[in-house]
């Protein structure tokens, strides 16, 4: 009988470590998806957004990385703010040592990719300026996609100089 409870002993306290366990890889799993979920974005984001300084009657530009965390391909087909005559998707390309900046329709950016819109590639021109854009200052930008809803983001006003003593080599 002895051998019997310590067997009953046995078996009943391998099964609550076993039931110990499962909880344990419960709530390992749900602090997996919780913290997934805080480290991934939804939509479509911006991150790193800053226009250059310039005066008004000049052209700027706006730099920042688009993140598409849809799991459908958009395109970027217009970008619009109140603070310049006209805004213009453009790519910068050298071509045999020429570099030339060309308009665009739209830019692609893939499910889940990002696209970095950065000074001799992808960017956005702000074309004949309303107003003065000093450092410091913000201005309000709305991306507008083909299928995501528009994006309207506050976007620093930095110097030049200021942001490329920030990039990282």
């Amino acid at each position: 009988m002895k051998e019997e409870r310590g067997k009953k002993f046995v078996e009943s306290d391998a099964l609550s470590l076993s039931k110990g366990r499962k909880w344990k890889v419960v709530g390992l799993i749900l602090l997996m998806i919780l913290l997934s979920a805080c480290a991934s974005g939804e939509g479509i984001e911006s991150h790193e957004a800053w226009v250059r300084s310039a005066l008004q009657g000049e052209n700027s530009a706006i730099y920042l990385i688009l993140h598409n965390h849809t799991n459908v391909d958009d395109k970027l087909i217009s970008v619009s703010t109140d603070v310049a005559n006209a805004v213009e998707l453009h790519l910068t390309t050298v071509t045999n040592d020429v570099m030339s900046m060309s308009p665009l329709e739209s830019v692609e950016i893939l499910a889940g990719d990002e696209v970095e819109f950065k000074t001799g590639s992808y960017h956005i021109m702000l074309v004949d300026l309303k107003q003065d854009l000093k450092a410091g200052d913000e201005i309000t930008v709305t991306f507008n996609f083909e299928h995501y809803p528009a994006v309207t983001v506050n976007v620093p006003v930095q110097d030049s100089a200021e942001t490329m003593e920030h990039q990282h080599p």
